[in-house]
C-alpha cells in the first residue's frame, strides 16, 4: 500500500479467560500517506486476538497473537487501487495500574501477510479500563483453581479439586475427599 507512518486511533474490547488468557477484538483507524503519489488514504483494521498475561507486580506483561483484516479507502499504488487483505498479528506489551481498574497500556506490534509481501510495524499507547474484576491488572491465581487470589478464600486448594465461587473445595458426598 506504500503507506508511510501515521498516527491513528483505535479501541479494543477484551474478555478474561481462565489461566491468565484473554480474548480481544479491536478496531483501528489511521490516515497514512502514499509516498509515490503524495495522497492520504484511510486504513481500517478489524481483528481478533488471543493474549497471554504474565503478572508483574500489580500489572502485567503480555504477548498477543491474532488475525485481522485491513480495509483501505482511497488508496492507489502505481496507478492501481490498493486491495484489502487479511494479515497475521504478533505483539508484546504491558499494563501498568494507575488507579482502581485503570491501567496505562503500551504495545509493540508486527503484522504480516507473506502472499502480498506485506509487513508493518506499529506501536500503541492507551488506557485500559478493566471491569468485572476487583481492582486493576491481572488477578493471579496461585492455586490455579479458576478463582483469582483477590476473591479466593481458600488459596491452597489441591490441584484438580472442584471449587465453589469463593475458591473453596467442595465435598458433595461428605466423605472427606474433595470433589474432582
Amino acid at each position: 500500500m506504500d503507506g508511510l507512518r501515521s498516527f491513528g486511533a483505535g479501541a479494543r474490547v477484551g474478555f478474561w479467560l481462565p489461566a491468565n488468557f484473554e480474548v480481544e477484538g479491536q478496531f483501528d483507524f489511521t490516515n497514512p500517506r502514499n509516498s509515490s503519489i503524495d495522497n492520504r488514504f484511510q486504513l481500517f483494521h478489524v481483528a481478533g486476538s488471543l493474549l497471554y498475561n504474565v503478572p508483574i507486580g500489580g500489572g502485567s506483561g503480555y504477548v498477543r497473537g491474532g488475525f485481522g483484516k485491513l480495509v483501505q479507502k482511497n488508496c492507489v499504488f502505481n496507478a492501481i487501487p490498493c486491495s484489502s487483505h487479511s494479515a497475521l498479528t504478533a505483539a508484546g506489551g504491558f499494563r501498568v495500574p494507575v488507579s482502581g481498574g485503570v491501567s496505562v497500556r503500551a504495545e509493540a506490534m508486527v503484522r504480516n501477510r507473506s502472499a502480498y509481501s506485506y509487513t508493518s510495524f506499529g506501536g500503541s499507547l492507551g488506557i485500559s479500563v478493566m471491569g468485572g474484576r476487583s481492582g486493576g491488572g491481572v488477578d493471579t491465581d496461585d492455586d490455579q483453581d479458576g478463582v483469582g487470589n483477590r476473591r479466593d478464600r481458600c488459596r491452597e486448594t489441591p490441584r484438580g479439586a472442584l471449587v465453589d465461587d469463593r475458591g473453596c473445595p467442595t465435598d458433595q458426598d461428605g466423605d472427606g475427599v474433595f470433589d474432582g
